[in-house]
């Protein structure tokens, strides 16, 4: 390898910083190609790094425990991941399930509009969306609105997924700052 993984997830969470900062279509797409590669890869680098430190990864999120995903006139209805009001903190599977859109008969989890960034809008490669995923086009293009509605998904949940990795990020800056850091780990 030529960077160690954990250089490598130093680097990651750096640029998806940049990306989220930014806030244009273009960064928030390629920012969840980043969230797929921490979170959702066969291993995900979290994991990877992470079996060094062993430390707790958590995602603040809103609790929505007792409020079903409602939806408007028009058969749509999302709600935000930050954690507004009430938030809970959940591990990375519970993390990835969460319904924060309905549309079109279909919820859609977090982790599906990770996936949807990622293979679908550009995020890593551009394909064929799948029809659940073609559902998220039509809800865009429905709308009509300046920012569409996966952009202000992706965004709350890239901010949760910088916020999660901030303690693993702060821990392995540390150990480099102690002479702990093993190029080759």
């Amino acid at each position: 390898m030529l960077i160690s993984h954990e250089e490598l997830f130093l680097k990651t969470v750096q640029d998806l910083r940049s990306k989220i900062r930014v806030n244009k279509e273009y960064h928030l797409i390629r920012a969840c190609g980043l969230c797929r590669h921490l979170l959702l890869d066969g291993t995900p680098l979290v994991y990877q790094v992470n079996r060094k430190y062993k430390l707790p990864i958590t995602f603040n999120i809103k609790d929505f425990t007792d409020t079903p995903l409602s939806h408007d006139y028009k058969g749509s209805g999302g709600r935000t991941i930050l954690p507004i009001g009430e938030s809970k903190k959940v591990k990375l599977d519970e993390f990835l399930k969460t319904k924060i859109h309905y549309y079109g008969k279909n919820d859609f989890t977090v982790k599906e509009f990770i996936i949807a960034a990622a293979h679908y809008y550009g995020g890593v490669h551009s394909g064929k969306p799948d029809i659940k995923q073609e559902y998220l086009s039509r809800l865009n293009k429905f709308y009509h609105k300046e920012t569409n509605i996966s952009f202000w998904h992706m965004n709350g949940i890239c901010k949760v997924v910088l916020k999660a990795m901030k303690p693993l990020e702060n821990h392995i800056k540390k150990n480099i700052s102690t002479g702990g850091f093993s190029p080759q780990s």
